[in-house]
């Protein structure tokens, strides 16, 4: 929003009702368009992918509101990060928050598409919307106690059946309560990045790969692009470690 200020300050010559004009007009503009005003240089996809990241690095400190207390046989407490759809309420909360300026929203828990079993409909963690609550981005989330393979390759293959739209990009969140969060994240990408999606096939402006954006002790943000059809579809895979275990080192 700082780009916006700018703009309005280099058209000082304008009155406050021009101004709320003009703001109007840049809000609802296309949301290709509004990205070039408020973020130059930076794609629809980039800019979501920077407003995410945010919203993790908010909820990593925030990991002890996410937690459940656990009471042993002997009376020993443990903790352990609560249901996925209670972070998720925290993830939406914190992005309507952030966002309400400019008419982005998350729309949580929407029936999409279809089921994995092709039976009923299918219910998708979330939606990114635009100004005029069109979908943009799709948003797949689940908790991660181990390297659970089985685990992560479900919420993978789900993701064609929620979006017949092909948006891009998609966001998967796994919320992580490990003892290694830096191993997790090693045989994490090692193995989505050769594993074949329900729906999408292999990019043909990329080999398969999965490049890292950023590795911290308790968060680690990659992307690999895939496609559906015609269209590539950039995936950001967004691991965060919200247990109250000890973490590795950070790169």
């Amino acid at each position: 929003m700082v780009s916006l200020a700018k703009i309005f300050s280099e058209q000082s010559q304008r009155d406050k009702f021009q101004l709320a004009k003009h703001y109007s007009e840049i809000l609802h503009k296309e949301f290709s368009e509004y990205v070039d005003i408020v973020a130059p240089g930076k794609s629809p996809d980039e800019f979501l992918k920077d407003i995410v990241l945010e919203i993790a690095d908010e909820l990593v400190m925030r990991k002890k509101n996410l937690q459940m207390h656990m009471t042993g046989a002997h009376g020993e407490t443990s903790f352990r990060i609560t249901q996925e759809d209670l972070i998720n309420d925290w993830f939406t909360s914190l992005f309507d928050k952030r966002m309400a300026e400019a008419q982005i929203g998350f729309r949580d828990q929407k029936r999409a598409g279809q089921s994995g079993s092709g039976h009923s409909p299918g219910e998708v963690d979330g939606f990114i919307t635009d100004a005029k609550n069109r979908r943009i981005a799709l948003f797949e989330a689940f908790r991660l106690f181990s390297n659970d393979t089985t685990v992560i390759y479900d919420h993978l293959n789900k993701i064609a059946n929620y979006d017949n739209e092909s948006l891009s990009p998609v966001f998967i969140v796994a919320y992580c309560d490990v003892g290694d969060f830096g191993a997790l994240v090693q045989r994490y990408g090692n193995h989505v990045v050769v594993q074949d999606y329900a729906g999408f096939t292999g990019s043909e402006s990329t080999s398969k790969t999965m490049d890292m954006l950023k590795h911290t002790d308790h968060l680690w943000l990659g992307i690999e692009k895939r496609r559906r059809g015609p269209r590539d579809i950039n995936i950001y895979h967004l691991l965060l470690n919200v247990g109250m275990r000890s973490s590795g080192v950070a790169h």
